[in-house]
């Protein structure tokens, strides 16, 4: 038996393709069925990739009395949050409004016209104690509808009204700085024993980590050093990162960073390599870097695509055990590299005492000299790789791998490797062949089929993109690309009258409320990477465009974060940046001459842009000339050859300069 998703693209549709419950796809369909049969609708939101999705979907949704009782009284619609992130951020604000929190699996009870009236996460089967089941909740509900539909109706009015109101309601902006005021949170927040924020589970969050050297970079602030380095040391050699096969965990799920949630997305990946990259050249930690490459390594080798892009993300769970795939006994570690060199690895990974795993043991960065070369971790790879193997989410996210195409410009413009650049033109060159209609962009695809339509997320990551390629190689193709996708999404998703801009494009079927997204969450939000591509084309472009986006940005954000900007720490490190313009270093070169060699010598803090000579900037001599400005001052033009002093200013280590 086989319901309507089989039909569907995203891998975590098909996951529930061949279940009893007689599942919608988000869609005018379903909520139309609803209303002329009139029965409540059941929104389930998950992905492929979320061990509570699996554990419900086993649970619940495979069970044949859930199915019944679904189908007998309400209209199911199963959506996959990462082709429908708009849909997702919608029902996650009812959630968290209701409940004060959100997760996935999200549980969403709905009228026909798609107003909330009950919100929640995951439920088990059955009650126990005092938590509610699914089978008890479903009862409940059906109950509660056909005794009292329109007393439902009025709370999903209710509610729908209260929320609206509240993201309608402009907060008061703060008096303070609100680079000191998010600078001044995060040091409060800060975890001084194992770094990191908070006292329970760590997530790795990227963006405070990128505000966090920027300041540092812009104040030289020892306080804010010692942040940086104790998060970045402590994710890196504990569990959240694989100390076999390179890359980043979801979480972990202690405040120690030393027991991960298994899972691997590319989103994580791709948001902590700059971050890595970054910290190497604030710091001059050189094991930074290695693990920045380490990563990049780990997406090539797992998360490629046979034409340049990345997959979405690799299953938590093998067998049913969740992190089995990655967890070694003493015995399968001796019997793989002998007595002898497991003893060694032993020590270099930090596996001593009792296991602590499901019985066996995760390995460890403890040592790091050398690790990436170590032949014994390539020996455990191997071994590991003849497990069951790990599902994979092949869709192509656009946003997601605009963010990876970002990264590896950025880690080039730090490494040096040609690689890094060859990767991120080919990541964004499959994006350009297989995202585009022609005329629309779509939220990403798999096997030649189009998913959503694109949302804001899409866009600002495309032109981030754009802007991080034309920074290391100087191609002015990426620049006007940036150009194009920036008068696009301005367009199409920009509210010119308040600021700010949609997530959903405006000519789009409006959902029941509009969301201009501001926190950062999972990965920043587009209103701040918007805020961040203006500033780069303010100064990049000659368009006036971005210079007036940024001004209503800077305005709309104030309002929307009001007290509490440190809630949005990607506009933060904008703001940052704008109270100390970085130096800009114009490259006048003939036509044809490739520039993108220059790129690793210029401090990431800087900008660079590509010129043809002029009256205004000729060439000295005929050769490739350098005109570098900042604050109000700028130097005498002059040529620079690999090896010469730089005729810019350097970016030195923090921790020798403060």
């Amino acid at each position: 038996m086989s319901n309507r998703l089989k039909e569907e693209v995203s891998p975590y549709l098909l996951l529930h393709a061949d279940q009893e419950i007689d599942w919608y796809p988000w869609g005018e369909e379903a909520f139309e069925r609803a209303r002329k049969e009139g029965k409540p609708v059941f929104l389930s939101i998950g992905y492929s990739t979320c061990h509570w999705c699996h554990v419900m979907a086993k649970e619940s949704f495979s069970d044949p009395e859930v199915a019944a009782l679904l189908n007998r009284n309400f209209i199911s619609v199963k959506v996959d949050r990462e082709e429908r992130p708009d849909v997702d951020d919608v029902y996650m604000t009812v959630c968290q409004s209701l409940t004060g929190s959100g997760g996935w699996p999200l549980s969403i009870f709905l009228t026909p016209d798609q107003k909330p009236f009950f919100a929640g996460t995951y439920f088990p089967k059955n009650t126990v104690g005092r938590r509610l089941g699914f089978l008890d909740l479903l009862r409940i509900i059906a109950e509660k509808w056909r005794g009292d539909e329109e007393e439902l109706r009025r709370s999903s009015e209710e509610i729908t009204a209260q929320i609206t109101g509240l993201l309608e309601t402009e907060k008061e902006s703060a008096d303070a700085d609100p680079t000191e005021t998010g600078f001044s949170y995060l040091w409060r927040t800060f975890d001084r024993e194992n770094g990191g924020f908070g006292g329970g589970a760590k997530f790795p969050t990227p963006q405070k980590l990128l505000f966090l050297e920027e300041y540092a970079e812009r104040t030289g602030d020892k306080n804010c050093l010692m942040m940086i380095e104790k998060t970045l040391d402590a994710m890196a050699r504990g569990g959240l990162y694989d100390a076999v096969g390179g890359g980043f965990f979801r979480y972990a799920t202690d405040k120690a960073f030393r027991i991960p949630h298994f899972e691997k997305m590319l989103r994580d990946n791709a948001l902590l390599i700059p971050v890595y990259a970054y910290g190497s050249q604030l710091t001059g930690n050189t094991f930074f870097l290695d693990i920045a490459e380490d990563t990049a390594a780990f997406l090539l080798r797992e998360m490629r695509t046979a034409d340049g892009a990345f997959h979405t993300a690799r299953d938590a769970d093998t067998d049913g055990e969740e992190g089995g795939y990655y967890l070694f006994s003493k015995a399968e570690i001796t019997d793989t590299l002998g007595a002898k060199e497991a003893e060694r690895f032993f020590v270099r990974r930090g596996i001593e005492g009792e296991p602590s795993l499901n019985g066996k043991f995760l390995p460890y960065l403890k040592e790091t000299n050398g690790f990436r070369a170590d032949p014994f971790r390539a020996k455990m790879r191997r071994f590991r790789e003849a497990r069951s193997h790990l599902f994979t989410d092949e869709k192509v996210l656009t946003s997601w791998n605009g963010m990876t195409a970002a990264a590896f410009a950025a880690l080039y413009r730090v490494s040096g490797s040609g690689l890094c650049l060859e990767t991120a033109e080919e990541c964004f060159e499959s994006l350009l062949n297989t995202v585009f209609d022609g005329s629309e962009l779509y939220s990403g695809h798999k096997n030649g089929r189009f998913l959503a339509p694109a949302t804001i997320d899409d866009y600002a990551w495309l032109i981030f993109a754009c802007l991080q390629l034309y920074e290391a190689s100087l191609n002015d193709a990426y620049l006007r690309r940036a150009e194009t996708l920036f008068e696009a999404a301005t367009t199409h998703f920009y509210d010119p009258e308040r600021g700010g801009f949609y997530t959903r494009n405006k000519k789009s079927t409006p959902l029941i409320f509009a969301l201009k997204e501001t926190d950062d969450t999972d990965s920043p939000s587009a209103n701040g990477i918007m805020a961040e591509n203006a500033r780069l084309l303010s100064v990049l472009s000659d368009c006036h465009l971005p210079a007036e986006i940024l001004a209503g940005q800077k305005e709309f954000m104030a309002r929307a974060l009001g007290e509490h900007p440190y809630t949005a720490p990607s506009f933060l490190r904008v703001l940052s940046m704008l109270e100390e313009p970085p130096q800009i270093i114009r490259c006048v070169a003939p036509k044809g001459v490739d520039l993108s060699a220059i790129a690793p010598h210029i401090p990431l803090r800087s900008l660079i842009l590509r010129l043809e000579p002029s009256g205004e900037y000729p060439l000295l001599k005929g050769e490739t000339t350098y005109y570098v400005c900042e604050a109000d001052r700028c130097l005498p033009p002059r040529g620079w050859e690999k090896g010469e002093k730089t005729p810019w200013r350097e970016t030195a280590a923090v921790s020798e300069n403060s």
